[in-house]
């Protein structure tokens, strides 16, 4: 039934499907070459934000797409959602009950292009290890020697964030659970 509809349809409508396997369907069996959109992209297009306007890219200086820097949009919103699970807990201690956290990576995205672009941005050379404070910094023992990493933001006094097992080169260890302390 999908197929047949598929071949019929307008070469220029949106074909829409969430599922994984659909798509899929649609990718290797629909002779008219087109890909299905998930939800969040065509509602990331609908949105000003679509996915072939290259913004990135042409704030590079090239002609194409180009990766966000540090996946802004995956990062801002996993600080929003830690930042509304602080309050949440924060208000249930204060006034009890349950609160619920709702965010989105389309709104995240939708906020962060509002936000506009700045011309050359993208010319902004990296921190280099000498920019940033040596207090700052922690140095470790691993698989591929010495690592020199930016220390946890965090200060417990009880229990210290730290990583109890250092970056290892793939094939160091069997596959297998690590044992527990």
């Amino acid at each position: 039934m999908l197929l047949p509809r598929l071949r019929d349809a307008d070469p220029a409508a949106v074909v829409l499907a969430d599922g994984f396997s659909c798509r899929t369907q649609i990718h290797e069996l629909d002779s008219g070459g087109r890909e299905a959109m998930h939800l969040a992209e065509l509602l990331a297009a609908a949105s000003g934000c679509p996915p072939g306007e290259h913004a990135e890219g042409q704030a590079a200086g090239i002609d194409g797409p180009k990766e966000l820097p540090a996946q802004m949009l995956d990062h801002a919103t996993g600080y929003l959602m830690a930042f509304g699970a602080m309050m949440a807990k924060a208000r249930q201690a204060r006034e009890g009950g349950s609160w619920h956290v709702r965010v989105s990576l389309a709104q995240t995205g939708r906020w962060l292009w509002n936000l506009g672009r700045l011309d050359g941005g993208l010319d902004t050379p990296d921190l280099t290890g000498e920019a940033v404070h040596a207090a700052f910094i922690e140095s470790m023992p691993s698989g591929f020697g010495t690592l020199k990493a930016v220390r946890h933001s965090a200060l417990l006094s009880t229990t210290p964030a730290r990583w109890s097992r250092p970056a290892m080169p793939l094939g160091s260890h069997p596959p297998q659970w690590p044992a527990r302390n």
